[in-house]
């Protein structure tokens, strides 16, 4: 939990102060010291869905900047069809409370519905409990109607226009066909030479996406530059205090059978820059991340993806050679999987039939130490070692010692 201002410190240049004032003393909305649609005491949650809407609405009409075809509607999704996601993990259906529909750059109509996670800039639940999930800053609660410009700040600043207030990446940026579909985007970033460089997405070729809430979430995108040339573009937040990707890619550039990096964004943001006041929580509460671009040359399909033995021999081949190429600079993958190991690019020669990628686990040897110990809840867990699948026991004793002794 952060500190009793940070809340009424957020979003004070998203609208002119004097334009909040003539809301509230001329919309009809809040009255008396309330806002006038919310029950005093609902006896449901979703007794505030409707009424909650409606002032969401309201407030945007009158004090969100219009944009020509950039428009936000707040819905409630029990009164209009939402497609709903299901979350593999846990195989739950995900269908917010109300959500805020939204068009313009970023956003497209899903597959067979009007509504969606696709064309929604905003998501509120209504609830009569209060709750976090682990890991989340929240601001201590607050009485809305006690605070009613805060409250006006919090809904524009949610739901705005600006692409980068919500908090998308504007570097990639995406054109929207009459359908309200995506039909061509592109991502701007630095070249070899730390000129702007823009590339074309390929719509055909879906992204690779992490979707956890925590985490790296990391995201490929398969882009061609201006000549035609294929290229991967990698996306992740990377955790502090470990060994850069770019850096042992820098240091492996010519390496037979090992990714190879063309250019690089070593600092795009940090999470320490969009958090409250940290200074009461314990030390280490939360770790600090740091958004990392890469852009790399692409290869081939995953290893799984072979049509004959003598390709995935030659594959693993190449693949093995590369690691043993990475230790003669010291440096140690500890992720190496199917999912890590790339077919060549057609036409390659003996020595980049197979293509060791993803770096950004692996360390310098010469560097391994206590501090520096494997963490079994990164990697892919089937090809984990058995070192590495024991550091969880050890960490579980370790937080058991530390609760019932200090």
């Amino acid at each position: 939990m952060t500190d009793d201002g940070w809340a009424s410190a957020l979003y004070l240049d998203i609208s002119i102060p004097q334009q909040i004032e003539q809301f509230l003393e001329n919309s009809g909305e809040y009255q008396n010291g309330r806002w006038v649609r919310l029950s005093g005491a609902p006896s449901a949650a979703s007794e505030l869905n409707e009424p909650l809407c409606k002032l969401f609405n309201s407030i945007l009409e009158r004090l969100l900047p219009s944009n020509g075809s950039i428009s936000r509607v707040a819905v409630d999704t029990h009164a209009h069809h939402f497609q709903a996601e299901t979350i593999e993990e846990t195989q739950c259906r995900c269908s917010p409370e109300i959500v805020v529909k939204a068009s313009g750059p970023s956003f497209s109509c899903p597959k067979g519905s009007s509504l969606g996670f696709s064309n929604i800039s905003t998501c509120f639940d209504t609830s009569l409990f209060h709750f976090d999930r682990s890991g989340a800053q929240h601001t201590p609660l607050f009485n809305i109607h006690d605070e009613p410009r805060t409250f006006i700040r919090l809904i524009l600043g949610l739901c705005a226009v600006d692409e980068r207030t919500l908090g998308l990446d504007i570097t990639v940026q995406w054109s929207v066909g009459a359908e309200g579909r995506k039909e061509r985007g592109t991502v701007n970033t630095l070249g070899p030479d730390k000129s702007i460089v823009s590339y074309d997405l390929q719509m055909e070729e879906q992204p690779f996406v992490r979707t956890g809430l925590r985490g790296r979430g990391t995201i490929c995108w398969a882009v061609k530059n201006a000549k035609g040339e294929r290229f991967i573009i990698k996306d992740y937040w990377m955790s502090g205090g470990q060994t850069t990707e770019f850096e042992l890619l820098e240091e492996v550039k010519g390496l037979r059978g090992v990714c190879q990096m063309v250019s690089y964004e070593p600092s795009r943001a940090q999470t320490n820059d969009f958090r409250g006041k940290t200074d009461e929580l314990e030390q280490n509460a939360f770790c600090n991340r740091t958004a990392i671009r890469i852009v790399m040359k692409a290869y081939g399909p995953t290893l799984e993806s072979f049509s004959s033995v003598e390709q995935v021999l030659a594959a693993l081949r190449d693949a093995i050679a590369a690691h043993r190429l990475l230790l003669s600079r010291d440096i140690l993958h500890r992720d190496v999987c199917p999912n890590n190991i790339l077919l060549g690019a057609p036409g390659s020669d003996d020595g980049e039939l197979g293509i060791l990628i993803d770096l950004d686990l692996a360390y310098r040897i010469h560097v391994l130490d206590a501090q520096h110990r494997a963490d079994p809840k990164i990697g892919t867990r089937m090809f984990q070692s058995l070192m590495v699948l024991r550091t969880a026991e050890m960490e579980e004793k370790e937080n058991l010692s530390t609760r019932l002794f200090g």
